[in-house]
């Protein structure tokens, strides 16, 4: 039996070199970013643009 190259078991030497050039790659940049709710005050983290907390946003729909 065969296995294809996607299963198959590398030596110990190719596995420290496939691991030291994962480690090398450069992290990547989150696409969260840090927004103060301009109703509460409130700091939270959303990755689309937002002038309100996820708190306040529900009132406000309450309300209408």
């Amino acid at each position: 039996m065969v296995k294809d190259d996607a299963t198959k078991k590398s030596c110990v030497c190719t596995q420290r070199l496939t691991d030291m050039l994962r480690a090398a790659q450069p992290a990547k940049k989150s696409s969260l970013m840090k927004v103060t709710c301009a109703h509460c005050g409130k700091v939270f983290q959303t990755d689309s643009k937002r002038e309100y907390c996820f708190d306040c946003e529900e009132k406000m729909r309450r309300q209408r």
